[in-house]
Parts: C-alpha cells; sequence; structure tokens
C-alpha cells in the first residue's frame, strides 16, 4: 500500500510541476512579490513592519489560489478522467489514490510555496521579524493552504472544476472573517438568513488561526502550544474532508 501511495504521490508531483495554469499563477505572484520592495518605497506612512506583514499575507492569498487550482484539476479533468482510467486498471485502490494524489500535491506546494518565501525574503529582507515567528508563519500559512487543497480535491470528487474553484474560494474568503460571520449572526434581522450565517460560521473551518500577522506587527511571539493546537484542528479537517473525498470517490461512476 505505501508504496503504491509514494509511487502515486511522485507522478502527481510531477504532473503538478507541469500544469500550465499553475505556472502562470505561480510566475505571476513572484512578480506581484518582487514589487513588494518597490511598494513600500513609494508609499509612505506607512511602518515598514506593518507592510511586510500584510504583503506576506498576500503572498498566502496567491499560495491559496494555486492550491484551490490544483485541488480542482487533479481528478475530474478530461486529462485526468484518462489518467484515472488507466490508474484504475491496475491494482490500486481508490482511497490510495485520493491520498497519493493529496501527498503529491502537498508536496508540489510545499515546493512552491518555499520558493516564494525565499524571493520575499531575498526582497523584503524581514529583519523587523525574528526568524522563528518567520518559520511559525510559514509553517502555519503551508497548514492553512492543505486544508484549503483538501477542501477543493474533495469537492472534485463531487462538482465540476469551476463549481469546485467558486465553493473553494467561498469558503477559504468567509472562513477568513469568521470573527465578521458570529457578529453578523447577532445584527441580522431576518431569522433564517441568520441561522444560515450561524451554521456557515460553526461548520466551515476558521482559517484565521492560522493567521498570525497581528502577532507579527504587534512584535509579539506564538506560543509552541498553540501553534500545535492550530495544527492539530488543521489535521482535523484535513483528515475529515480527505475522508470524505476518499467515500464519495469510491461511490463514485466514472
Amino acid at each position: 500500500m505505501f508504496r503504491r501511495v509514494a509511487t502515486l504521490a511522485k507522478i502527481t508531483l510531477q504532473e503538478s510541476l507541469r500544469k500550465k495554469p499553475l505556472i502562470i499563477l505561480f510566475v505571476a505572484s513572484l512578480i506581484f512579490i518582487s514589487s513588494a520592495q518597490l511598494s513600500s518605497l513609494l508609499i509612505s506612512g506607512i511602518p515598514v513592519k506593518k507592510m511586510q506583514a500584510v504583503w506576506l499575507r498576500s503572498l498566502i492569498g496567491f499560495s491559496t489560489l494555486l492550491a484551490v487550482y490544483l485541488g480542482a484539476c487533479l481528478l475530474f479533468t478530461r486529462e485526468g478522467k484518462k489518467k484515472l482510467y488507466s490508474l484504475l486498471s491496475l491494482p490500486v485502490r481508490r482511497g490510495e489514490i485520493v491520498i497519493g494524489k493529496f501527498i503529491g500535491g502537498a508536496i508540489a506546494l510545499l515546493f512552491l510555496l518555499l520558493l516564494m518565501g525565499v524571493v520575499f525574503i531575498a526582497v523584503t529582507g524581514l529583519k523587523q521579524f525574528s526568524y522563528l515567528l518567520i518559520w511559525q508563519a510559514i509553517l502555519l500559512a503551508f497548514w492553512e493552504i492543505l486544508l484549503i487543497f483538501s477542501l477543493s480535491l474533495m469537492l472534485s470528487t463531487l462538482v465540476t472544476p469551476l463549481l469546485n474553484i467558486s465553493i473553494s474560494l467561498f469558503v477559504s474568503l468567509a472562513s477568513n472573517i469568521s470573527v465578521f460571520l458570529k457578529a453578523l449572526s447577532s445584527q441580522v434581522d431576518n431569522a433564517l438568513l441568520s441561522f444560515l450565517v450561524k451554521i456557515l460560521y460553526y461548520f466551515i473551518p476558521h482559517l484565521n488561526r492560522f493567521d498570525i500577522t497581528s502577532n507579527m506587527i504587534a512584535g509579539e511571539g506564538v506560543t509552541f502550544s498553540l501553534v500545535l493546537k492550530n495544527l492539530a484542528y488543521g489535521f482535523y479537517y484535513m483528515a475529515l474532508f480527505l475522508t470524505i473525498g476518499i467515500i464519495l470517490f469510491a461511490k463514485k461512476e466514472l
């Protein structure tokens, strides 16, 4: 089993890094990141630390786009279906295909995120932040991206790629403003709408837990226990989405 999953992960990694839309998104993110230093020179009156933290968050936004696209196109695109037929003709289980796709995609996303991080650090320097805080931010950002990737991969067994991308981006946005959703549910006059907002608040993952931008701006450290707690929180949702994806994929007719 482990050998089959590892082989599938390797194939997925190679396929992921060859996808043209993914490469275009990645190049666009590098151009955007490279302009960070120029913008900080043009915009005056904003502390450098705050600017760099905001740009770091923008980097995570680009990584989220990469994760959503990759999760949506790994299984049920036209090209993906052809490869699925050939895989299913081999002695491999459907659950192993989903896990192998997830691991391979996760490695590809990690490689791209680290490469963007290196370029970002080279451009901005990030001298205002401790190395520990930077690595904590990168680790939590990667976990957030993996969570969205697992959601997109699960949805790919259920809906079309375009609808998948739309839903994944909506959930990502709503998850990052979950505090606002909670406040909104108590202020809405319509009972049904208030109930739906509450349902959305309690059932979507709260991605703002992985955002330590405010800590970076304030110069506050993040405790090891909090990092572990948030990693466990993200792992729970990843396991949930992958389990649902495996069940749906096992029942899906190709």
